[in-house]
C-alpha cells in the first residue's frame, strides 16, 4: 500500500538531511540522467574540503553523497569525502554509486563503518542498478561496470557488516525495461542486500531524446526535486505503479524490506538497529502497518523505543494519524 504524502513528509522531517556531491559534468553520462536536462545548474568542481565546509552552519542526522554526479570515479576522493563528512558532522552517511570500488576502498569503508558505529552512527552503501541485460540502453559509458559486477561489489560490502541497499533506480515501465530483469536482480542480490529501494524514471524532452524508443504512456507533471536546487525544471514522473508492486511482492517473498523513499528506509533501519537480524523483517511489516495507520503497531514500537526522540516520533505519528482519521483522510 502506498503511503500517504503527509505521512512521508512527517517521517522525512524527522531526519535532518544534507547533500554532498562533487560538481562539474558527470563523465559517465547515463542516457536517463536528469543532470543533462537543459537549464540544469551544475555545481562547480570543488575540492573535498570545500564541499565539506559548504555544509557548515547546520546539524545533520544524515548526509547523502549523491545528486549531481557519480562521486566515485575517483575512488580516493570519494572515500575522503565520506571520511571528512563524518569527522566534521558526526552523522550517518549514505553513499550511492554505480561504480565497483576496489578492495582497498572497501576495507577502508569497513573501518570507517566500525568507527561510526562506535559513535552511534551508520554507514549505508547503495549500489544503483537500473537493468540487467538491457543496462546498456541506459548506461552506455565505457566506465560502467556490469550489473553483476555491481552485485558482487555490494556483496563484498555487505560481508564487511555494512548496511547495503540494492537501488533499482530509475525504474522504467515494463514495456521499455522488462520488469523480469529487475526481479532477477533482486534474486541474485538477495544475500547482498539489507534493503531494496526503487522509484520511477523522471523525464523531459531532453533525456527522452537519448532514451531511444521510449514513449511516455502515463505520467504526472511536476518539477525536479527541491534537494537538487534545480526545482524550476519541469519534468514528467513516469507512472511505474504496477512495476513497483511486482518488485515489492518479490522482495517480500524473499523477506527483504522494500521502499520507494530512501528516508523512510533509513528511519526504519535506525529504529530497528538493536533488533536481532532474524526479527527485522517482521519489524518491517509492523513499521509499514504503523505508517499506514495501524495504531496498535505504533503502540508496539513505543513500548520498545530506546530514546525519548523515538517515543516522540511515534507519539507524533499517532496524533497525526488520529487527526487524519478524524478528517476522513484515511
Amino acid at each position: 500500500m502506498a503511503l500517504k504524502t503527509e505521512i512521508i513528509e512527517y517521517v522525512e522531517k524527522s531526519l535532518r538531511r544534507g547533500f554532498a556531491s562533487f560538481g562539474g559534468i558527470c563523465p559517465i553520462a547515463c542516457n536517463h540522467c536528469y543532470t543533462f536536462m537543459r537549464g540544469y545548474q551544475h555545481k562547480p568542481d570543488e575540492k573535498v574540503d570545500d564541499i565539506v565546509n559548504s555544509l557548515k552552519g547546520k546539524v545533520y542526522d544524515i548526509i547523502y553523497i549523491s545528486g549531481h554526479c557519480e562521486n566515485f570515479i575517483n575512488q580516493e576522493q570519494g572515500f575522503e569525502l565520506c571520511e571528512k563528512l563524518f569527522s566534521s558532522y558526526n552523522c550517518d552517511i549514505m553513499l550511492t554509486t554505480r561504480m565497483v570500488l576496489d578492495v582497498g576502498i572497501i576495507n577502508r569503508l569497513s573501518s570507517l563503518n566500525k568507527k561510526m558505529c562506535q559513535n552511534g552512527n551508520t554507514l549505508f552503501v547503495c549500489s544503483s542498478i537500473p537493468a540487467l541485460e538491457s543496462y546498456r540502453k541506459l548506461e552506455p559509458s565505457k566506465y560502467m561496470p556490469s550489473p553483476r559486477e555491481r552485485i558482487r561489489f555490494l556483496r563484498d560490502v555487505h560481508n564487511e557488516g555494512i548496511i547495503t541497499f540494492l537501488t533499482l533506480r530509475p525504474l522504467f515501465p515494463d514495456y521499455y525495461i522488462n520488469t523480469t530483469e529487475l526481479l532477477q536482480l533482486i534474486d541474485e542480490a538477495q544475500d547482498a542486500s539489507d534493503i531494496v529501494l526503487s522509484s520511477g524514471i523522471v523525464v523531459n524532452e531532453d533525456n527522452l531524446k537519448k532514451l531511444c524508443g521510449f514513449n511516455v504512456k502515463k505520467a504526472t507533471t511536476g518539477h525536479l526535486m527541491n534537494c537538487l536546487d534545480n526545482a524550476d525544471i519541469s519534468v514528467q514522473y513516469v507512472d511505474v505503479t504496477n512495476e513497483l508492486k511486482l518488485l515489492n511482492e518479490k522482495s517480500c517473498f524473499l523477506q527483504l524490506p522494500f521502499f520507494s523513499e530512501s528516508l523512510i528506509a533509513v528511519k526504519f533501519l535506525k529504529l530497528v538497529s538493536n533488533f536481532p537480524i532474524n526479527k527485522r523483517y517482521d519489524a518491517y511489516k509492523r513499521y509499514m502497518s504503523a505508517l499506514n495507520g495501524d495504531i496498535k503497531a505504533i503502540d508496539d514500537f513505543m513500548l520498545v523505543a530506546k530514546t525519548e526522540n523515538e517515543k516522540a516520533f511515534w507519539s507524533g505519528l499517532k496524533e497525526k494519524l488520529k487527526d487524519s482519521k478524524s478528517n476522513n483522510e484515511f
